[in-house]
This record gives C-alpha cells, structure tokens and sequence, in this order.
C-alpha cells in the first residue's frame, strides 16, 4: 500500500512538473482511505458538491480540479475535514477512519499548509478536553490562561511563516483559526457561568470580558464553513439567546424558547445569505430532533423558511419536519422492516406484543452495545411490564447474528434493520443512544429518550400506572 501511495505522488509530482505556464490554475488532490465505509469520496466547497470520487480496488482515489478557487474545501467519507486548496497545489491525503482526524496526513504540494490546519484543529480540540478545570478560575485568571493558549500558537504559526511561502488567503485562515478558537473559549467560560446550575460558584463576569463581542464580523465569506469561526458564531448565539429568557427558563440549547430566539438573532445579525442558510439549517435540525410540540414546529419551521434560500437545505429540513410530526407522541410507530435472526422479515408493529422500550445499536462500538444490553437487562428485570427490543442498525447480518447469538441475548427481542437509509428517515435515527417507548398497539408515548437518562425510569412507572 505504501509503495502505491509513493507512486500516486510521483504521478502527481511529474504532473506538477508538465505544467509550463507561469501561473497554474488546476489542482489535484489523491489518496488512500484505510477501513473505507463506503467505495467513495466526496469533496465540497461552500456546502456544494464538486465530484464524487470514487476508490479503486485498493481504496485509492485521485481527482483533478481544472480551474482552482483558492479558499477552504472539505472532503468526507463519513466524517469530513477541512483543506485549504491554492492553484498548483497537488494533495495527497492518508486516512484511517477508525481514527479519522488523528490519522488524517498530507504529502505532495500544499501538504505543510494543510498538515499545519489538521495540526491546529487536534490542538484545539485537546484544549477543549481541558476547558472544563479551568472554569473554576476568576475572568482575570481565565482570560490570562487563554490568552497564552493563543500567544503559544501565534508563536508557532509566525514560525512556520519564516520558512513557508503562504498565500494572503491562508495566512487569513489561519488568523482566524487563533482568533476564533480563543473567543470560543470566551463564550464557554460565559455560558458556564451565567446558566443557574445548582451547586455551582458562579464568577460575576465584569463588562470588559465581553469586549471581543464589539468587534465580530458575522459575513466573513471566506470563513463561511470554517468550524473555527461557525462554531464561536454559535456558541455567541447560544448565549445571546440565553440572555433574552434566562429569567423565565432555564438553558436548554434544544427547547422551543431557545431556538426561536437564535432564529432570530442569526436574522437580526447575519447578513450573509450562506452563513444564514448553514446557521438556520443547524439549528432548526437540532431542535426538531427533539421537537414535541406541533405548534412549535411549525413555528420553527416558518422562522426557517423566512430565513433559509437554499432549496436543498429546505427539502431537507421539510423531510425531517414531516418524519419528526410522524413520530409524535400519540402517533402509531412506523412499520419499518426488520430482519431476524433466522433471516426472515418481520414488521415493527408486529415486534411489539406489549408496552415496549425500543433501543438501538451497532456492531461498530463495542462498548456501547454491551453496555445499553447490560442496562436493559437490567431494566427489564426492574419492569416486567414491558419488553426491550433491541435493533442493530448496521448492514452485515452475520456479523450481528455471530454477536447476538455468543453474547446470549434474547434472539426473540433481537432484530436488524432490512432498509437502513428508510429507516433512519422514518425513525430520525440521528444518533445511536436514542430510544423510543410505545404502548401494546405500538402507539407512541416517547419518541427521544435514552435508557441511561435517569428520568427514563420515571418515565416507565408514569405509563404503567396510567
């Protein structure tokens, strides 16, 4: 595999080397994908798709692009990250995605930039893990505390400028990476202590830590999809949010309240239509994955029809909306099909012959699918009442059988999705901790809860004395 990854960059290099004008317009980009999901990759820019490309027999892939914007692109194969694409530029990129982010390296031309932008993403996101120790501290000692966080990477990146030739638009992005990473910090050290928590010290926060907030450019248009700077702008609106319920609610970044009024600050503060539409669509799906109410989401909705222009993203949010009012409480669960251990099809509704909590799972994270077993068996034995169904969300049979069968689970309560793509739609399968609670006719009574939640077993008694 090395050896073929060392010619994919001499083919590139030898490309590099044909080409006789002054100023190149085109690009390359290569590469090998370790432990692929899928026999494809996708780049973007500006949340539009350029090309699909494809993996050959051993996982490689390469694509030319004729005429270069320089600016930011991602690439995602399951996960994504960003690049920083100039003219001339010939990437070769090397991912495992068991460790998509900490595997991710570049060779060929642009490589130190774009290992540079990686590097610099790993170091914020350690950091973070940090973060939380540090909230104990002053304004003043936290502040200081960040700031030589971020003196550190100037440092580092005035370091790298001494031996690199970087373009005006990279220097631009890395600027904004340091600055924004920092004022992100800010926002959370904000957030955590303006939320009423009980048994915790609150800092009074002084007027000169909210000075950042005077200079913020909410349309940068190169910075449009860059994590750095959306992520601050979210984490600055969440707070901002805040401020206008706090004395009526408490904070919850998903609730109805909430997500009215950051609708309405992105519409107030954000003129630029790309960051309204990424900002709206964000924001919108977070909260109807979670959404109860009929009323309010069709509040929501409307707020972000008002503010989103992009057809794509309004498809989107309008299939979520119409699969999240299908699954209700009162609503009968979708008939979606299942697969059984021997191999046969089965319905849903014909799964449930009582009260049911419905979980699901995957052969991918071997923990997690031990660990919500161990807790159902637990909880099936504290509520006889009901049973636990356990759904595999994966696409290989025999691996999900082998694991059922020698980790002795109930192979009558055990079943795996026959159409995933349908039934993640039907179901707003968004994440792998979800759970569902139905009655003995598979009417819905909770559509988003989660077995390890504490108010799961409040939830369970509630119904059975019902």
């Amino acid at each position: 595999m090395r050896q073929d990854l060392l010619l994919l960059l001499t083919f590139f290099s030898l490309l590099s080397c044909g080409d006789t004008s002054d100023e190149p317009t085109d690009a390359w980009i290569g590469g090998e994908i370790v432990n692929p999901k899928y026999d494809y990759v996708v780049l973007m820019k500006d949340r539009q798709i350029i090309d699909t490309m494809h993996l050959d027999e051993n996982n490689f892939f390469r694509y030319h692009i004729d005429s270069v914007e320089e600016g930011l692109y991602t690439f995602h194969h399951g996960e994504y990250q960003i690049m920083h694409f100039s003219p001339g530029d010939s990437l070769l990129l090397r991912v495992n995605t068991t460790e998509f982010d900490e595997s991710l390296s570049y060779s060929g031309e642009g490589a130190r930039k774009n290992n540079l932008l990686i590097d610099f993403f790993l170091q914020n996101e350690r950091e973070n893990q940090l973060l939380p120790q540090f909230y104990s501290l002053s304004p003043e000692a936290f502040e200081k505390k960040i700031d030589s966080l971020t003196e550190e990477r100037k440092k580092f990146f005035d370091v790298y400028l001494k031996k690199e030739e970087s373009s005006e638009s990279f220097v631009d992005v890395i600027d904004a990476n340091i600055k924004y990473d920092q004022l992100s910090k800010k926002e959370l050290y904000i957030a955590r202590h303006s939320k009423k928590m009980s048994g915790t010290d609150l800092q009074e926060i002084p007027a000169s830590f909210y000075e950042h907030r005077k200079n913020i450019d909410y349309n940068n248009e190169l910075l449009k999809n860059y994590y750095s700077y959306f992520r601050f702008l979210n984490r600055l609106f969440d707070n901002l949010a805040y401020d206008k319920y706090k004395n009526e609610e408490s904070y919850d970044r998903y609730s109805y309240t909430h997500t009215k009024y950051k609708l309405g600050i992105i519409d107030s503060l954000v003129e630029s239509q790309l960051l309204q539409n990424s900002l709206s669509r964000t924001n919108t799906r977070r909260y109807l994955l979670r959404a109860g109410d009929p009323e309010e989401t069709q509040e929501i909705y409307s707020l972000f029809e008002k503010l989103n222009k992009d057809n794509a993203d309004i498809a989107e949010i309008n299939s979520l909306k119409q699969s999240v009012e299908n699954l209700m409480p009162s609503k009968l669960i979708p008939n979606v099909k299942l697969v059984t251990v021997d191999n046969t099809l089965k319905d849903l509704r014909s799964a449930i012959t009582k009260p049911s909590v419905l979980f699901f799972w995957t052969t991918e994270s071997s923990v997690h699918y031990q660990n919500i077993h161990t807790k159902a068996a637990e909880l099936r034995e504290k509520y006889p009442e009901y049973q636990f169904i356990g759904i595999n969300t994966d696409t290989h049979f025999r691996k999900w059988r082998s694991i059922v069968r020698a980790l002795g689970y109930n192979d009558q309560l055990e079943f795996q999705i026959e159409d995933i793509e349908n039934a993640q739609q039907a179901l707003v399968l968004s994440s792998i901790s979800k759970s569902l609670i139905v009655d003995e006719n598979g009417i819905i009574l909770e559509h988003h809860t989660n077995l390890f939640r504490p108010e799961l077993e409040t939830q369970l008694l509630g119904y059975i004395n019902e």
